[in-house]
């Protein structure tokens, strides 16, 4: 029983041995897992870092190329239809001229006025001065109709047109449609104008009105 127990010591010894071996394995083990998690993603965080980012400069500039490229596309397309409509429009404009009456002037006397109101009303500027554009005109009219200025048929037959143009309901471009409604408007307005500008200019001076407060 003596001699049993130095081998009962020793075997309890290598167990505890081989524990301590197996569990300082285990450690390691676990620390490589550890160094090498850390390792994976400290060179996924490199790898990230070192990606090429966008130039965000770069792809503005591009976005405003394609963007400029469009945009010629629009303009050469919708020069080539304001062309043809401005052609249209100065066409109508003639064709009333030419067979206007007195009966027309009367009209126009009689409805421009409103029509100028409504313009004058319009929160955006350039319908603002297309609104005291017309109204100049429809005075103009009615001076040179009541006999208060005198001017040729030619220019009478001319603002009668215009304001005749303006107070229609359908336009070349009817005028219900927002933002480009008016345009025919104020291109029949600008081509009366430059067609009576002396008689204009005179009737300023008779007014003692200033062109350049009306856009002229």
């Amino acid at each position: 029983m003596a001699e049993g127990t130095p081998v009962k010591k020793a075997a309890t010894k290598k167990r505890v041995v081989k524990k301590a071996v197996k569990k300082t394995v285990k450690k390691t083990a676990a620390k490589k897992r550890v160094v090498k998690k850390a390792g994976v993603k400290k060179a996924a965080t490199k790898k990230r870092a070192t990606t090429k980012q966008p130039d965000l400069n770069k792809s503005y500039a591009e976005a405003r190329k394609a963007v400029g490229a469009l945009w010629d596309d629009v303009a050469k397309d919708t020069h080539a239809r304001f062309s043809t409509i401005s052609k249209r429009v100065e066409n109508r404009f003639k064709n009333i001229k030419k067979d206007v009456s007195e009966v027309d002037v009367q009209y126009a006397i009689d409805k421009a006025g409103d029509v100028s109101k409504k313009l004058l009303k319009s929160g955006t500027k350039w319908v603002k001065l297309l609104g005291m554009q017309v109204k100049l005109l429809w005075e103009m009219l009615k001076d040179v109709w009541y006999g208060k200025f005198k001017a040729p048929w030619g220019t009478v037959a001319a603002i009668t047109a215009t304001l005749l143009y303006v107070v229609m309901p359908f336009d070349i471009i009817p005028d219900f449609i927002p933002g480009i409604g008016l345009i025919d408007d104020m291109l029949v307005v600008t081509l009366c104008i430059s067609m009576i500008r002396i008689d204009l200019r005179r009737y300023a001076n008779f007014r003692k009105l200033n062109l350049a407060d009306y856009g002229l």
